[in-house]
């Protein structure tokens, strides 16, 4: 079984859903995916993508929709899923915080560059929004 260990709202303009996973089980099964459905829109889980190991990114959604997700694995002899986990797109984060996201990287993902680089991005600005204050003593003569 694949468990999501995370389902945390970020990336293209604070509007995706990131799934992480934990495995704990299903390294072997014929076929590991993420599944999801859009609250008030779907009746059932009928957007499946291939899990990727890193994790998932869905979307993006728009505001205040309701995202359900789980994880399916299947066998010749059987098919299992995860708890249902569910995400409500808040308003944009984009557009009221600074880019940095204090809960990426997820334990256990596949680090990628360019998410890397927006993080440090992101803490540099917040360095950066720091007021400088007065200047203080001087250090000893060298």
């Amino acid at each position: 079984m694949i468990e999501n260990a995370t389902v945390v709202q970020g990336r293209a303009e604070g509007l995706q859903v990131l799934v992480a996973y934990e495995e704990v089980g299903g390294k072997h099964a014929a076929a590991r995916e993420v599944q999801w459905m859009l609250e008030g829109l779907d009746a059932d889980f009928t957007r499946p993508l291939p899990l990727e190991t890193g994790g998932n990114a869905l979307g993006p959604f728009v505001e205040a929709q309701g995202v359900r997700v789980r994880t399916g694995v299947s066998s010749s002899s059987a098919t299992r899923t995860s708890a249902v986990r569910t995400i409500t797109i808040e308003e944009s984060p984009e557009t009221t915080a600074m880019a940095y996201d204090p809960s990426y990287p997820a334990t256990g993902i596949k680090l990628k560059s360019a998410e890397m680089r927006a993080q440090l991005q992101g803490l540099k600005e917040i360095i950066d929004a720091v007021p400088v204050g007065p200047e203080g003593p001087g250090g000893p003569p060298g």
